[in-house]
């Protein structure tokens, strides 16, 4: 069976409690990631913070057609509602949105533990770690592609978006 070493991914974009949510806002637009863990001074992971939690923040909608939504100008594939926060001048930074709870496995979990952390926490990514030092990230875009090529639907699906 397959572990956790397996199909995480090795690149990992990271940020403290104190990035600014603009720095963090163009981290996700530019790599196309939707979340990445927060780190302390150590390098030690102390939560994630998420696309959901930057929508969340204020509940701040903003239509695409406006000048303040730098995402959707710059061609961005983001899902609608990812907004640039409003300036109240308030500057928030990480800290003040990120969730403060770690998930993490070590790389030798197996897929069918990491599966359960994921239902049971209902989150959305895990960390990896190799003696409590982060290695790696697992989304459940990971796991989903997984489980296609386990059941080896990748070429079918293509076909059917293709519409051959």
């Amino acid at each position: 069976m397959k572990v956790a070493r397996d199909i995480m991914t090795r690149e990992i974009y990271a940020v403290t409690e104190t990035t600014s949510l603009e720095t963090l806002t163009k981290l996700l637009r530019d790599h196309s990631i939707s979340g990445v863990p927060v780190m302390n001074r150590q390098g030690w992971p102390i939560g994630v913070v998420s696309i959901y939690d930057l929508v969340y923040q204020g509940g701040l909608e903003s239509d695409p057609e406006l000048p303040s939504s730098q995402y959707w100008n710059s061609g961005a594939h983001l899902p609608r509602g990812f907004h640039e926060l409003a300036a109240t001048g308030q500057h928030l930074t990480v800290k003040d949105i990120m969730t403060p709870a770690v998930f993490a496995v070590e790389e030798d979990t197996p897929l069918g533990v990491i599966c359960e952390y994921f239902l049971r926490g209902q989150i959305h990514r895990v960390l990896v770690t190799r003696g409590g030092e982060l290695t790696g990230i697992i989304t459940s875009s990971d796991l989903i592609g997984e489980l296609s090529q386990m059941l080896g639907s990748r070429r079918e699906l293509s076909v059917r978006l293709l519409g051959l």
